[in-house]
């Protein structure tokens, strides 16, 4: 509840919102939370689910459960709710950049078919990173192509689609240096309704959440940790 009124309404449907952070932030961490709790949302309702595209084997379905217990106290008291959360939340691992492509042609129909109201790829960069290099056509085909489906399919299903991302460094020529941005260059973060970014302080003692664009709200950070209850402030 506190995330939905820092970013205006939460992830809005028919957007896509990008969580951009280096490894270990929390990004992984943030998802697994965002699709627990759209899965007890939707626990009432005979229809709806999440779909979950995982590219790097990081989901968790105990971790789920473990961040369940603690942020929804119903699950302590109510027979089975546990077991019916998991079954709301589709998990589909994709291993190579030729995967994803594939099941981009069709995932329409997979959305279709789960009535799927909350969609996540995380993340949207190891594999073309892993594979390509940068600059690669064959890296802007797959890279354009994702863009264009997510897009599509958040405002033709008016759904929330989220998205992680890793970072690169990148020359910096005004500044005679580098400097650390989000990976997959300017069309990807084209399509990005909203982009937040986590990341640690300088001695790394704290972790921190930012956004730096939205529709709705002005730029703005927040500290965090990571407890048994998923991201806390």
């Amino acid at each position: 509840e506190q995330l939905d009124s820092k970013l205006g309404g939460g992830l809005l449907p028919g957007t896509i919102t990008e969580v951009v952070g280096p490894a270990g932030s929390g990004k992984t961490q943030f998802s697994i939370t965002v699709a627990s709790t759209a899965a007890y949302s939707l626990c009432d309702q005979s229809e709806g689910s999440v779909l979950y595209i995982d590219t790097e084997g990081a989901f968790s379905g105990e971790r789920m459960v473990e961040l369940s217990k603690h942020r929804i106290p119903e699950c302590h008291s109510r027979q089975g709710l546990l077991v019916k959360m998991a079954t709301k939340v589709k998990v589909l691992f994709v291993g190579s950049s030729a995967e994803l492509s594939k099941l981009l042609d069709r995932l329409e129909e997979v959305c279709i078919e789960h009535d799927v109201a909350l969609l996540i790829l995380d993340s949207a960069a190891s594999l073309l990173r892993k594979e390509f290099a940068a600059g690669s056509g064959r890296r802007a085909d797959v890279l354009n192509k994702t863009a264009t489906v997510l897009k599509q399919l958040a405002e033709s299903l008016t759904i929330p689609v989220l998205v992680t991302n890793q970072v690169t460094t990148r020359r910096d020529h005004s500044a005679e240096g580098s400097r650390v941005t989000a990976a997959l260059g300017n069309t990807w973060a084209h399509s990005v309704n909203t982009r937040l970014t986590f990341n640690y302080t300088n001695n790394n003692t704290a972790r921190y959440w930012r956004i730096v664009k939205s529709p709705l709200v002005a730029n703005s950070s927040y500290g965090f940790r990571i407890a048994a209850g998923g991201l806390e402030e």
